[in-house]
């Protein structure tokens, strides 16, 4: 096994491990409205920035850019193929409970080390 196999085995316990990784469970819908991880089987590692500096201005902005990767290899076993930006939704719930519905704005796809990275925007919260 090279050093990319192995890279991409360890994002097994590196991204989906939700027990005592940084994994979390979310759900991934299709432009068809195909749910796939209903049942916790879509483990996921993501970002949640609320400020950040506008490139090229260096000036502080407030907003929300939340980030899911998600591994390849997961995505295919599950059925689902690799999202893209037309129509994809991620369904996610924080630590307090509250369900997140985010829109696939941005999907681009690492096939060497085997995630694609979602950069999303807010389309709902049910607060809880």
């Amino acid at each position: 096994m090279n050093l990319i196999e192995q890279a991409e085995k360890d994002l097994s316990f590196t991204m989906e491990d939700k027990n005592s990784g940084f994994g979390f469970s979310v759900v991934l819908i299709s432009p068809d409205l195909i749910r796939y991880g209903d049942n916790q089987d879509l483990i996921a590692n993501k970002t949640d920035i609320g400020f950040f500096i506008e490139p090229g201005t260096d000036v502080g902005e407030r907003g929300r850019q939340i980030e899911v990767c998600l591994r390849i290899s997961t995505l295919l076993n599950l059925g689902a193929g690799i999202p893209d930006r037309t129509g994809w939704t991620i369904e996610i719930e924080n630590i307090n409970g509250d369900k997140w519905v985010l829109e696939i704005i941005e999907a681009p796809v690492d096939r060497q080390i085997g995630l694609v990275k979602c950069f999303c925007g807010v389309v709902d919260v049910s607060e809880n």
